[in-house]
């Protein structure tokens, strides 16, 4: 597939994903909102946001984002750990991932 093709396929799968989220009210940037959904349940919305940390490289996302995410979310220590966390494993996935279509 040619360069511009596969730019053109990952900006319509972008746009796609945040329609889709849009519609269903998950994009938000009132942080009382946020804060008002991560007090309901800390414990799950850590593992969500390790979990979502761990897939953002399939959406080409920089980890960078969710380090100051993590940090405005759950304070500077837990955030930045939490971080760390989800690159170990993320970045190991892919290790083992491409260990195995080395052969």
């Amino acid at each position: 597939m040619k360069k511009r093709n596969k730019l053109i396929l990952i900006a319509i799968f972008w746009l796609a994903i945040v329609a889709v989220l849009y519609s269903q009210g998950m994009i938000t940037t009132d942080i009382n909102k946020i804060n008002e959904i991560i007090g309901k349940n800390p414990y799950k919305m850590r593992v969500l946001f390790v979990l979502l940390s761990t897939i953002r490289v399939l959406f080409f996302i920089p980890q960078t984002i969710f380090i100051i995410i993590g940090s405005m979310l759950f304070g500077p220590y837990e955030g930045f750990v939490l971080s760390v966390l989800s690159l170990a494993i993320s970045q190991s996935i892919m290790y083992a991932v491409g260990k195995y279509f080395q052969n």
